[in-house]
């Protein structure tokens, strides 16, 4: 990816300071009606994937599918050839797995790499990774850890994206204040939050 496409991501980012999680159809549909940009797709088999991407880009937004999700795919990363072939680099894929983010940013395909923050061993791993491969963003879960955020803000120039757990406002004004990008949250009265919402610090970014 090259600095200008991460620079543009990187401004998508401060204007979605919170970003739509959809797990189903009705939420999907609730997600392409709100004014957010980006749009992570954590559902879905091998006979929804191109409905789902499709209907996400007509809506000018850009899709990010959750392929650990995704029935009828196995854990390979010929999978990414065939996203490339079918959406080229207008879908980017959400992964917990090293290889399948590897795969994917050799096609130039947008990378969200998903790691559990479990216990200091996790963070250790995750900034080690880091260190091997920069993905265009990382998310961490759960999101309502503050002080691994500062750290992990320290130790990598990744965007951060915080998920799970994320309930209130006040959860993710505290999360944008330690510095993450953005919050990604299923839990939709929070995706009337915007860039300009009330309050919100508007240097950070959140995901719940």
């Amino acid at each position: 990816m090259s600095h200008a496409e991460q620079e543009y991501f990187l401004k998508v980012l401060e204007g979605n300071r919170v970003i739509p999680a959809v797990r189903d159809e009705t939420e999907l549909k609730r997600a392409l009606l709100s004014n957010h940009t980006l749009v992570f797709i954590l559902f879905g088999d091998i006979l929804t994937l191109d409905g789902n991407v499709h209907a996400v880009l007509r809506s000018g937004k850009m899709p990010f599918i959750h392929l650990d999700m995704l029935h009828g795919f196995a854990n390979n990363p010929v999978v990414l050839d065939y996203f490339f072939r079918h959406f080229k680099r207008e879908c980017g894929i959400i992964t917990t797995k090293s290889t399948m983010a590897k795969r994917a940013m050799e096609l130039g395909i947008r990378v969200v790499q998903r790691y559990f923050m479990l216990d200091s061993l996790s963070v250790e791993s995750a900034v080690e990774g880091l260190a091997k491969l920069e993905p265009d963003a990382i998310e961490i879960l759960p999101g309502i850890l503050p002080r691994i955020i500062t750290h992990l803000k320290q130790r990598t120039t990744v965007p951060i994206i915080a998920g799970g757990l994320i309930q209130t406002v006040g959860d993710v004004e505290k999360i944008l204040s330690c510095g993450a990008a953005a919050v990604s949250t299923t839990r939709h009265e929070l995706w009337t939050l915007t860039h300009a919402s009330a309050s919100l610090n508007p240097k950070p970014l959140v995901v719940v």
